[in-house]
């Protein structure tokens, strides 16, 4: 009887052991409780992968959705812009039409007032000039003659009407 004999009787013995225990049964247990946690894990993980994609799917629309919306608010505003840009120049228009027309009701009036004052000055400057030669052409005698009342009435009529 040598060592590997006591080796394989110990060996026999705690297989025996073993199954007398129920050892066998109790890893198959702790190994089917293993199993159905992992089936568990398993499944939960297939929800969440459901979940999540449907979770996805949702988003993915509310994405499109918010896309075309965006798209439906850029052509508005486009829109919109073209409208205030084309009430806006009209409005410009309008404006340089009206200071154009104030220009030039002020230009011709600028140049009937310079009208009426070119008149007034050669009319002045007429009067003069006629006092100046009939003065210088006239007698003294002749002057006292004439009546200098009528002339200077004459003037006054014509300072008047200008």
């Amino acid at each position: 009887m040598d060592a590997t004999f006591w080796v394989g009787v110990s060996f026999v013995l705690f297989v025996a052991l073993l199954i007398y225990k129920k050892i066998p049964g109790i890893i198959n247990d702790v190994l089917e409780n293993r199993i159905k946690e992992i089936k568990s894990k398993i499944e939960d993980a297939e929800n969440l992968k459901i979940e999540s994609s449907n979770l996805l799917n949702k988003y993915q629309y509310q994405l499109e959705e918010s896309k075309k919306e965006c798209e439906e608010i850029l052509i508005r505003a486009a829109r919109l812009n073209e409208e205030e840009s084309a009430l806006m120049e009209e409005k410009i228009n309008t404006m340089w039409k009206a200071r154009e027309n104030n220009i030039n009701k002020k230009i011709v009036q600028s140049k009937n007032n310079a009208l009426k004052e070119i008149k007034k000055i050669s009319t002045i400057i007429a009067i003069e000039s006629a006092k100046k030669i009939i003065s210088q052409t006239i007698d003294k005698n002749k002057l006292e003659d004439i009546n200098l009342a009528n002339i200077k009435e004459g003037l006054e009529g014509l300072k008047k009407t200008i």
